[in-house]
């Protein structure tokens, strides 16, 4: 499985690869009023709208600093209606990708949907501490669903 790395701080999150739309640079954003605020803003891709949200500060409080590693990660997200939207996830370090071992299966998932579960990081580094970072399980459905509904839709 490809995997995507990316930091928040200090730490080092991957994700998997088949769930990336597509990775771009920061974009210039514009304001959302009255969002959470996590959410940096929206950013014009490809002639849509689409509302980013700072995993830094989703995460733990600090935002993704202005950095040439810091990029917008383009997801597909299930919002509760069914619906799905493509959301962008601003993050740093966003420069690299891994190849797990053919038998490597990402952590399973737990009740609490704030978890982050740490993964054995040998294939990548001995030293490296990897969290996996599940995009549907760690944004937040009904907050995203109502900038959707307020800014986006009809």
């Amino acid at each position: 499985m490809l995997l995507l790395l990316f930091r928040l701080a200090e730490e080092t999150y991957a994700m998997a690869g088949r769930e990336v739309a597509e990775v771009v640079p920061m974009l210039p954003m514009r304001k959302l009023p009255m969002t959470p605020s996590f959410v940096r803003g929206a950013v014009n891709y490809r002639g849509r709208q689409v509302p980013v949200v700072d995993l830094g500060l989703l995460i733990d409080d600090t935002p993704c600093p202005p950095a040439m590693s810091t990029r917008i990660i383009l997801v597909h997200f299930t919002l509760p209606d069914g619906g799905a939207e493509l959301v962008g996830m601003l993050a740093q370090g966003v420069t690299e990708t891994v190849q797990t071992p053919p038998d490597w299966q990402p952590p399973a998932a737990t009740p609490d949907h704030k978890t982050l579960h740490v993964i054995d990081s040998s294939f990548y580094s001995p030293k490296a501490v990897i969290s996996w970072f599940d995009h549907s399980r760690l944004l937040p459905a009904g907050p995203l669903a109502d900038i959707f509904k307020e800014h986006f839709r009809p």
